[in-house]
């Protein structure tokens, strides 16, 4: 239920987009956490929230098990 920090490094890039945190460069990352820790905890709740819904929306058990289905289908079919 927190909102996240990360760095650009990792495959959450819309973080900022969907309000759930922020997807920064590393040289960035110290004074964003910093930032971060400075606001109001109502921002940081609803923040949180927005992740959750994410997170639950998109990154559910069934879609990433199609992803991988997806994935392995696509490697036995360069076999062939």
């Amino acid at each position: 239920g927190l909102p996240v920090v990360t760095t650009d490094q990792t495959p959450w890039h819309e973080l900022s987009a969907k309000n759930a945190g922020q997807c920064v460069a590393w040289p960035d990352f110290a004074a964003t956490v910093g930032a971060v820790l400075r606001e109001p905890a109502a921002l940081l709740r609803a923040r949180g929230t927005q992740a959750r819904a994410w997170m639950q929306a998109e990154f559910t058990w069934e879609k990433s098990a199609a992803t991988l289905v997806t994935f392995y289908q696509d490697l036995l079919a360069q076999r062939t």
